[in-house]
């Protein structure tokens, strides 16, 4: 009678081994599945990095290039205006010279 209760605990030792067995093969599977998962999610995640750091380096060369305009229009249009304001009072004295020698 012993040895009937011992051959079931045995038997069911047994089978929940091979329960357990598969259970952490299981595990073992879907860990690797989930690793690789990851492993193309950060290489893609690392390639759309690399794209975006592209482009934002182009951005920050037309951007430079655009203040060099800005800055170079700025110049030009201050000179303009400086030679505009010259011109003006030299208009100014020639108009007021001839008037004086009117009189």
């Amino acid at each position: 009678q012993m040895a009937c209760k011992l051959e079931r605990l045995i038997t069911c030792l047994k089978e929940d081994e091979q329960a357990v067995m598969k259970e952490y093969q299981f595990w073992i599977k879907d860990q690797e599945f989930l690793r690789n998962k990851l492993e193309d999610e950060q290489r893609i995640t690392e390639q759309l990095l690399q794209d975006e750091e592209g482009q934002l380096i182009d951005l920050d060369e037309e951007i430079e290039y655009q203040q060099q305009r800005i800055f170079s229009l700025k110049t030009h249009v201050g000179y303009n205006s400086d030679w505009y304001q010259v011109n003006s009072l030299r208009v100014y004295l020639i108009i007021l010279a001839r008037a004086l020698l009117q009189f």
